[in-house]
């Protein structure tokens, strides 16, 4: 039983407690009564209604579920052409942050003509709070192909601009922003918007600096999403002839946007993707002001700013950029610092400078094969992708370069490459065949070649050829054949290590590229010793 003095406190507080229906004062049991209100046709019920709507939609996310699960939308959706400007407001404002639900826009664009009401608005409406809201219902909608669709045909992109250029609330440019980016993922939505009259580069490019940090992320967005749209040839020609990089670079160079530089970056980083914008990078004087910021940015930045360098290596008009501005120079520099997440794209725009010649040159009259066998014998440095790019360097500069070649077969250099595939169980397979790729880009020069002409040496190509990676397998075939082309002691040292045994075994493999390679490689090795093992092993049948 219940003391008496616990049992009175029950029933005051049973008496305290407020039973009625408050319509202004939502809550889940009560959202159902509070959108049967919305058929009123009372104003200011109308008005109250709506507002205790959005706030009850703000408090939590769940409540927006519940009134999205209640059809709120269906009774919302009248109001937003209502003659009272507050019901307006609320329902907009209401309908905004339902559309924000993964399922809310597909009820609105149920029938097109709720979108067209409500896009009609930025060109007649003027109330700053109609358009907030508006807008913002619209950069929803638009996240669906279906919305892009009926947004591209209601025809009031020169609107969209207007208002995104224009308008005097932060709010409305960044929905109006953000509507164009979502235009813009659509690919037939997105070349409706490049041959608009109204777009136009300069009032985009001046929002990347708007004193709003949602701003200049859009904006960004929103400037790398078109440039990269590479086969539209109006929207990258009418984007050189813009002072767009120009402005990049003036961010870069600003410590007040220090926020959007990794982001700047990465637009200048896909922005030279292509032969003509990189040269016009170099043209504007750009990549000396890429320079100087890699040589006082923050450690942080340094990586997004050297992959901007290196995607130009990737061009023959980025290449001979490059060279121009010493920055096959820096690449090599930078296999030096102690930021390792600078190494990987290093070592990859030395591989790459390499395919120009007076660059590959200049690279090897810097300590550059020290530098990337060092990163090679590094075991504390990841192989994807730094001791992988490093490899590829490697493996372009002793191909072309003499001096790099003979550099490699240095005896601690050497041992650097070899210990890839002596310890082939701790190394990836691709870095095995690049090993493979460097022995016979060293095959290029009798030195180097000579270097190779030795037992232990032969032990470690016919220990790779009994691996199961077939592109390995005929690629060190490739190796053998070159050696035993060479000089007749390749023959006898490929026979004193069992070699003859070793083909034999691999011509069981039924692949017609590899037992193409042994064959040449019989043909390369065979000797009267040789031709003797191979009957005995029973390879001619």
């Amino acid at each position: 039983m219940a003391k008496p003095l616990q049992k009175e406190r029950e029933n005051r507080s049973a008496e305290k407690k407020d039973l009625s229906f408050h319509p202004y004062n939502i809550t889940p049991e009560s959202a159902h009564t509070s959108i049967l209100l919305l058929e009123s046709a009372e104003s200011e019920i109308l008005c109250q209604t709506l507002r205790a709507i959005t706030k009850f939609a703000a408090q939590e996310m769940q409540n927006r579920y519940v009134l999205f699960n209640l059809n709120a939308i269906k009774y919302i959706l009248p109001h937003v052409e209502h003659s009272e400007l507050n019901i307006r407001r609320f329902a907009l404002k209401a309908l905004a942050q339902l559309c924000q639900l993964p399922r809310g826009p597909e009820q609105v664009l149920d029938n097109s003509q709720n979108l067209r009401k409500i896009a009609f608005m930025l060109v007649k409406v003027e109330d700053v709070f109609v358009l907030e809201f508006a807008s913002l219902v619209l950069s929803e909608l638009t996240r669906e192909p279906l919305g892009c669709e009926q947004l591209v045909s209601a025809n009031i992109l020169n609107s969209l601009c207007n208002r995104m250029k224009n308008s005097l609330d932060p709010d409305v440019q960044k929905n109006c922003l953000q509507t164009l980016s979502n235009l813009l993922e659509d690919p037939i939505c997105a070349s409706e918007v490049t041959k608009n009259q109204q777009f136009s580069w300069p009032s985009l490019l001046a929002l990347m600096q708007s004193k709003y940090l949602a701003i200049q992320h859009a904006a960004l967005k929103t400037v790398d999403q078109l440039i990269c749209r590479y086969k539209d040839q109006n929207v990258q020609k009418t984007f050189r002839a813009s002072t767009g990089v120009l402005d990049l670079c003036d961010i870069l160079e600003s410590y007040e946007f220090r926020d959007v530089h990794t982001q700047v970056l990465g637009v200048l980083r896909n922005y030279v993707e292509t032969e003509e914008n990189a040269s016009h990078l170099y043209q504007s004087g750009c990549i000396l002001r890429l320079l100087a910021y890699l040589e006082m940015a923050l450690p942080a930045m340094k990586p997004h700013c050297l992959a901007v360098l290196t995607k130009m290596s990737f061009t023959a008009n980025g290449r001979d950029a490059l060279f121009q501005t010493g920055t096959d120079l820096v690449f090599c520099h930078q296999l030096l610092s102690s930021n390792s997440e600078l190494l990987a794209d290093a070592a990859m725009g030395v591989a790459n400078m390499t395919k120009l010649l007076p660059a590959a040159v200049r690279m090897s009259d810097t300590n550059i094969i020290e530098a990337l066998c060092a990163i090679l014998g590094d075991d504390a440095a990841v192989w994807f992708y730094i001791r992988i790019n490093a490899l590829r360097a490697l493996a372009e500069l002793c191909l072309i370069i003499p001096k790099a070649a003979f550099s490699v077969i240095e005896p601690k250099t050497f041992a650097a490459l070899r210990n890839i595939n002596k310890k082939f169980k701790d190394t990836p397979i691709e870095a095995q065949r690049l090993a493979v790729q460097c022995y016979l880009n060293l095959q290029s020069y009798h030195v180097s070649t000579k270097a190779m002409l030795n037992g232990d040496f032969m032990a470690e190509l016919l220990n790779i050829l009994q691996r199961i990676d077939i592109r390995l397998k005929i690629m060190t075939c490739g190796v053998l054949s070159g050696l035993m082309n060479e000089d007749d002691i390749a023959k006898d040292l490929f026979t004193a290590k069992q070699g003859e045994q070793v083909v034999s075994e691999n011509l069981h493999v039924e692949h017609i590229g590899l037992r193409t390679a042994l064959c040449q490689l019989i043909c390369a090795s065979v000797t009267e010793d040789g031709a003797d093992a191979y009957l005995e092993l029973g390879t001619l049948h």
